[in-house]
């Protein structure tokens, strides 16, 4: 098997998704998974794509594509709102949620350097994610990039976390917390942090402010006699389903 084009010199939109999959292949695996997240949380899910952009879009400059006559921090902002714009359309398509954010955003760094050709998109839209909003969605992009923490550091400050609570959260030690933050989420982790994301994200909307870390901290009947935290420890999407199907449970905490 012939290695991939690097991202610089990639000619086509196949060529540049497959260039980024070696490039940043924790990064797309975890984000193919984000179509589930869709479906019952636009914020999170735009929260987490942004995040993952954001860092990647920092591996890419100026190392594997200078970025020419713009300002760096300029043009990862361009980047990624293009990356995330191709949710909706036949990069994701075609070619996934992981490759085809991410090489939507690459080919709207390269844009910027003289030496790159520019690369066809591929046509249509997004089938698979068909039913979200496009306005919706832009919102919440422009929202996340406007308040950018990254979902680890939403879910400390939600829930009032040291970061030693944040690890044991997720079966992990801090310094693998720490890890995470340096290096992203694991692709086999990416999928227990949305479902805790969500749920923060559903109980932080139905209580009233400064209740969620008392509450999160309650044993709860609907939770088995559990907290919030100890059901998410143990069974995030779980967890997470039960919230949302009795969604005002926590009124009369």
């Amino acid at each position: 098997m012939s290695p991939a084009p690097s991202i610089r010199s990639a000619r086509t939109a196949s060529e540049l998704a497959e260039s980024i999959r070696a490039f940043a292949s924790a990064e797309v695996e975890g984000l193919d998974s984000l179509e589930r997240t869709l479906q019952s949380s636009v914020r999170s899910a735009a929260r987490l794509l942004v995040a993952v952009l954001s860092r990647v879009a920092e591996d890419l400059t100026p190392g594997e594509i200078p970025p020419g006559r713009v300002e760096v921090a300029t043009l990862r902002e361009m980047a990624v709102l293009r990356g995330a714009d191709a949710l909706l359309t036949g990069w994701v398509e075609e070619f996934g949620v992981g490759a085809g954010t991410l090489a939507a955003m690459a080919a709207a760094i390269r844009e910027t350097s003289d030496a790159s050709t520019p690369v066809e998109p591929p046509k249509g839209l997004a089938i698979r994610v068909e039913g979200i909003s496009p306005a919706a969605w832009r919102t919440a992009v422009v929202d996340a990039m406007g308040n950018r923490l990254e979902p680890l550091e939403r879910i400390r400050r939600a829930l009032e976390l040291t970061e030693s609570e944040l690890g044991e959260l997720f079966g992990v030690s801090r310094q693998a917390v720490t890890q995470w933050r340096q290096k992203g989420i694991p692709a086999t982790r990416a999928d227990a942090v949305a479902h805790v994301l969500q749920a923060v994200d559903l109980l932080d909307r139905k209580l009233k402010s400064g209740r969620l870390p008392l509450v999160a901290r309650r044993p709860a009947e609907r939770l088995g006699g559990r907290t919030i935290l100890e059901a998410l420890t143990a069974d995030p999407a779980g967890t997470h389903a039960i919230l949302a199907s009795a969604f005002d449970w926590s009124t009369a905490a």
